[in-house]
This record gives C-alpha cells, sequence and structure tokens, in this order.
C-alpha cells in the first residue's frame, strides 16, 4: 500500500478497517520516516496473515476491526510469541479499552480523539525503531 515489503527495512503494520483514517496514518509515518516499509490489514483475518508471513516491528491497532477485535488479537499474537511492539487505538477512551489492551499485551494505548494522536504514535513509532533489533 505505501512501500514495497523487500523483508529487510523497519516494517510497521495498519490494522484498521477505516480506510480514510488508515491512509492518513500512513502518510504521517511516511512523511516522518521515509525509509519505513508499510503495509495495512482492514481486519484480524488479513493481519494475521501478513504477520504469519512476516512479523513486523510495531502493529499500530484499532480496537474496532471487523471480526476477531484488536484486543483478542493483540492477546493472541503475544500468547503466541509475537514480539511486535503493539499500539493499539480506539476512538472511545475508556479506561476499561486502555486496561483490557495493556492486560492483553498491547505496549501502549492512545485514544484516536487525542488531539496529540499523531505525535504519540510518531513518538511510540521512534521509540520502536531504537529498541527494533537489527534497525
Amino acid at each position: 500500500m505505501y512501500s514495497e515489503i523487500s523483508g529487510e527495512g523497519f516494517y510497521t503494520l495498519i490494522v484498521e478497517d477505516n480506510k480514510d483514517f488508515g491512509m492518513a496514518l500512513g502518510t504521517a509515518l511516511c512523511q516522518d520516516f521515509p525509509e519505513m516499509e508499510i503495509d495495512s490489514a482492514i481486519d484480524a483475518e488479513i493481519a494475521s496473515r501478513k504477520i504469519d508471513a512476516r512479523e513486523p516491528d510495531m502493529i499500530l491497532m484499532d480496537i474496532r476491526l471487523p471480526g476477531l477485535n484488536g484486543i483478542a488479537l493483540t492477546k493472541h499474537l503475544k500468547s503466541h510469541g509475537n514480539q511486535s511492539m503493539i499500539v493499539v487505538f480506539s476512538s472511545h477512551d475508556l479506561d476499561e479499552y486502555r486496561q483490557a489492551a495493556i492486560n492483553n499485551g498491547a505496549d501502549y494505548f492512545i485514544s484516536k480523539s487525542d488531539p496529540l494522536f499523531t505525535m504519540e504514535v510518531l513518538a511510540r513509532v521512534r521509540e520502536a525503531c531504537v529498541s527494533a533489533p537489527n534497525h
């Protein structure tokens, strides 16, 4: 979607069913991280296939997805040894969402309604880039 996946650079997967929001997030990442490989998935099933093919360094994931939700997918990934940094986000800044995300293995929860949402995501991506092996 954003760049050709070569299997070598820092790789981020955006899991978001709102195509416009996902594109805006991908565009922001491309602007700040032009060398980053970015791919997207609109649901947990597609995301799982892409993650099985190549584990991302970072996963940016909405909670509300068609089928399996983002929290359940996070729990599944972490229980199966996935090492990706996972940032879960939602339009609803609810304590129960935040707690469920963290309790099920997410590294961070960020509310889409936060006026600093994009800045927060970019900060987490910078953190992941620094901590990722071989990058």
